[in-house]
């Protein structure tokens, strides 16, 4: 066994959450589990890459997703503990063990082609903590004409300004973020308002914007989190 951070624990829930529940021609439902110490999801619309971790193996490995890993109910805030035997990975926090079969035969897509270099992007976008804890309350009740997509606009010229408009509105309605900056070339773009929503939950602040069509990298010193955009 390899002793992590309790922090592990909550890394496999926003894994699992970032996966599809369904089978594909790609194992999305499964997590890429990485020797080098990444967590690796996704459902082919949003990217999660968890770095820093210690895991005993080397090379890539998959287990199902299942809601088990990093559910609240099994959070002691201990350290966790993962082994490998044979076909099994285990976890191991506190009085609980959990075992997963790995997935040998499955294929995981190559995400690693997907994410852009930070520095690459020409607009940078920064939430302050002010500003996101204002966003999360307010983007559920922000009007939309799409319930699918649930699109808003992020307007970043000289201001922050996130915009969503319903079906009997002449104008749409606006949130100003007032506290917050963009560094670099201005741009508007439209995105399905429950993957920033995501983002600002799990703690992103700095974003990082090739284009309107590109999709938008969210960034820290552990994580990336990368999601399609919407066309405008």
């Amino acid at each position: 066994y390899e002793e992590n951070p309790a922090e592990l624990w909550s890394a496999l829930r926003d894994a699992v959450t970032t996966t599809s529940r369904e089978p594909t021609r790609y194992a999305l439902n499964c997590l890429q589990l990485r020797g080098c110490g990444d967590i690796v999801a996704t459902d082919g619309h949003h990217i999660l890459v968890q770095a820093g971790f210690v895991l005993p193996w080397t090379g890539a490995l998959l287990i199902p997703a299942k809601s088990v890993l990093g559910c609240k109910d099994l959070d002691t805030g201990e350290p966790v503990r993962v082994g490998l035997a044979g076909d099994w990975l285990t976890f191991a926090i506190g009085p609980w063990s959990i075992s997963l079969k790995i997935n040998r035969d499955a294929r995981f897509p190559n995400i690693d082609d997907c994410i852009p270099r930070s520095e690459a992007a020409t607009s940078h976008l920064t939430i302050e903590p002010s500003d996101a804890e204002f966003l999360r309350h307010s983007l559920p009740g922000l009007p939309c004409n799409d319930a699918q997509y649930e699109p808003i606009t992020l307007d970043l010229n000289g201001r922050v300004i996130v915009r969503g408009q319903g079906d009997s509105q002449s104008r749409a309605s606006e949130l100003l973020l007032s506290n917050s900056r963009l560094d670099g070339e201005a741009i508007q773009l439209s995105s399905n308002r429950q993957y920033l929503a995501r983002a600002l939950a799990m703690g992103f602040r700095q974003f990082h914007i090739s284009s309107a069509d590109a999709p938008i990298l969210g960034q820290d010193e552990r994580r990336r989190y990368l999601w399609a955009l919407l066309s405008m």
